[in-house]
């Protein structure tokens, strides 16, 4: 079920992507405007992305075996750092062509024109992101929640870019018109850039996940009361928290003392459980082990 679920979230983006990259490519054309084409380059770089998880996404729903003791999960970190380092890519060659564009006088265009085409592509993008968001309370997935912080991304630069050049529309008949021929470039560098946000945390994050490191400190101290408020329950005391993530997967071995002498495997067993639950309330995929720490407790 949340594998579908994912798969309809997916291709609602892709083929809403395919038509906003379309619209936009027409328009960059029409307008030679180089804020739009920035979009167009930023959506279809996306689309094969999109493309590329969509084909992959049953394999992160298959079970761990010994020839995979961590499934799939690491391969979508790994596509999520290849779409990071895409987008800066892009993004970087968008900027030194628009760098260009001003070093040789700028480029006049339609200021209005372009306004429109923005206030309407904001329109359709908060669509769509209502559509997913509300897709997205039945299914959550690393994938997903990057998808949808794109559409985020897209609906507010647009609405950022609308604005800019409804009012740089007059600049003609302002001390300020000089800096009219440049003022579509001088939007596509400020875009580009507020758009390499996202890929550099995107790369950070996989990173991590690639090297099976722990989650940042605010996500531990959280596993950590969470465990706490179920283990106060029993005659345990946790000396020791092995946290791996990958993926959308996480691992978390809590190792243990005892604070009797003898202890009860049925009791383990039932606190094991309990403490599963709770973790998968906050954390889907996550897999929970108590691990009794018996050279502490024979020291002691």
């Amino acid at each position: 079920m949340k594998e579908k679920q994912e798969q309809i979230v997916m291709r609602i983006s892709f083929w809403s992507g395919v038509v906003f990259a379309l619209a936009e490519l027409i328009m960059a054309i029409f307008s030679k405007s180089q804020s739009v084409l920035a979009d167009t380059v930023y959506d279809s770089t996306e689309l094969v992305v999109i493309g590329l998880t969509i084909y992959i996404i049953p394999l992160f729903y298959k079970p761990v075996t010994e020839k995979h003791p961590f499934g799939y999960a690491q391969l979508e970190s790994i596509v999520i750092l290849l779409k990071g380092f895409m987008f800066i890519a892009v993004m970087m060659a968008l900027i030194m062509n628009n760098v260009q564009i001003m070093l040789n006088g700028g480029n006049d265009i339609d200021h209005m024109q372009v306004s429109l085409f923005e206030t309407i592509l904001t329109c359709f993008s908060a669509l769509i992101l209502l559509i997913l968001m509300r897709i997205n309370k039945k299914v959550t997935s690393p994938t997903v929640d990057v998808e949808i912080y794109g559409w985020k991304i897209d609906v507010f630069s647009s609405i950022g870019v609308s604005l800019a050049f409804f009012l740089s529309s007059f600049l003609g008949h302002t001390p300020l018109s000089c800096i009219s021929p440049y003022f579509d470039q001088i939007v596509a560098i400020v875009l580009a850039l507020g758009m390499m946000k996202e890929p550099i945390q995107m790369i950070g994050e996989s990173f991590r996940s690639l090297m099976l490191l722990s989650p940042d400190e605010k996500e531990v101290a959280k596993i950590k009361s969470i465990s706490s408020s179920v283990l106060d329950n029993y005659p345990y005391d946790p000396v020791f928290y092995d946290i791996t993530t990958t993926g959308r997967k996480m691992w978390i071995s809590i190792y243990f003392t005892t604070r009797i002498d003898m202890m009860s495997y049925t009791e383990l067993e039932v606190a094991n459980r309990e403490l599963k639950i709770a973790l998968q309330e906050e954390y889907e995929d996550c897999f929970v082990e108590l691990v009794p720490n018996v050279l502490a407790n024979k020291e002691e």
